[in-house]
């Protein structure tokens, strides 16, 4: 669904109330958006495809890929140390508190990095990389902006839960009770529905048994 037509939608669901300047439901969808991708479970729409950070040698810190857009690292997925000439290709960097890094590794023991700590804008690695390495990662990022009439992802994968969220928003302002309840209810459909595509995604095509594998 393109930007427009969920404007559509939400002039609707308001009884067509057009008084009301676009730019108020523009800006209702993308407060919307902004609220949902700050939430602590993020949906399987916003992940990215493996992304390439290389490091600096002497340097612990490793900028996080396009920080406008990062959200959060994939809670199942890993920071990798990546290198094609090797027969064991991927390496996986183990996740700890940054002060117990800071206390295990010498400021002055550069090797190959085998564990991290991730803060605001940074991954820090340890030991402190001697030379350039390729990290990969799969993380959560930022879906497009709705500045313009475009598709993204929200819109294309569970648009009345974005359009629910922004009639709430906006029907506040307008004192709207009645499509602020309705909003409402659809969102927790919508939010019933999300939930059960993400944890069908999950579980799809896992062996579930007691007592082991054989």
């Amino acid at each position: 669904m393109l930007r427009d037509a969920a404007i559509t939608e939400i002039r609707r669901d308001l009884g067509f109330n057009n008084s009301l300047d676009v730019q108020i439901l523009i800006d209702g969808l993308k407060n919307a958006q902004a609220s949902l991708e700050r939430e602590p479970e993020l949906p399987y729409f916003l992940r990215t495809e493996y992304a390439s950070i290389p490091t600096v040698a002497g340097e612990e810190r490793v900028a996080i890929p396009t920080a406008s857009e990062f959200l959060m690292i994939v809670e199942d997925s890993a920071l990798w140390r990546f290198d094609a000439a090797e027969d064991l290709k991927w390496k996986e960097l183990t996740k700890h508190d940054l002060d117990a890094l800071r206390r295990k590794y010498s400021a002055t023991d550069n090797a190959e990095p085998v564990a991290y700590a991730l803060d605001n804008l940074y991954f820090r690695v340890f030991p402190i990389p001697d030379k350039v390495y390729t990290l990969k990662m799969i993380y959560y990022a930022k879906a497009a902006v709705l500045d313009t009439n475009i598709e993204n992802s929200w819109l294309e994968h569970f648009p009345q839960l974005l359009i629910s969220m922004a009639v709430q928003r906006v029907s506040k302002s307008t004192r709207d009770a009645a499509a602020f309840q309705l909003a409402k209810s659809v969102e927790a459909d919508e939010r019933i529905r999300l939930r059960t595509f993400i944890v069908a995604r999950e579980t799809s095509n896992y062996t579930y048994q007691m007592g082991g594998p054989d």
